[in-house]
């Protein structure tokens, strides 16, 4: 789970999320976890096949509402990894297939052991 990960801290350079972060229970803490077990200055990849604001926004809303999916604006995704401690936030859409392409670097955490 993401919540709570095997993993010593500091112990990856990057961490992949594809197709997942619709299912995190608390997106604050469970990014506090992925920056736990990343080196400083390693790279976080978020890759989704929904944000909200695309041109597929009533099926995600939808999705949302009846699924129990999150779901976030690319303002939220900038927003929510900053208020993380994650620097260097790009996010990449593509508009004709509603996709986006988020990339974070991880700042120093205070318990970093490198």
């Amino acid at each position: 789970s993401v919540s709570s990960m095997p993993f010593p801290d500091a112990a990856f350079d990057c961490v992949t999320a594809v197709e997942t972060y619709y299912f995190w229970p608390d997106i604050a803490a469970d990014l506090a976890e992925v920056r736990r077990v990343m080196k400083t200055n390693g790279q976080l990849v978020i890759i989704a096949g929904m944000y909200l604001g695309s041109k597929f926004d009533k099926r995600n809303r939808k999705l949302v509402r009846i699924g129990g999916l999150r779901c976030f604006s690319v303002q939220e995704f900038e927003e929510t990894l900053q208020d993380a401690g994650f620097h260097n936030v790009a996010v990449t859409v593509e508009p004709r297939k509603g996709w986006m392409c988020v990339i974070a670097e991880s700042g120093p955490a205070d318990n970093a052991k490198e």
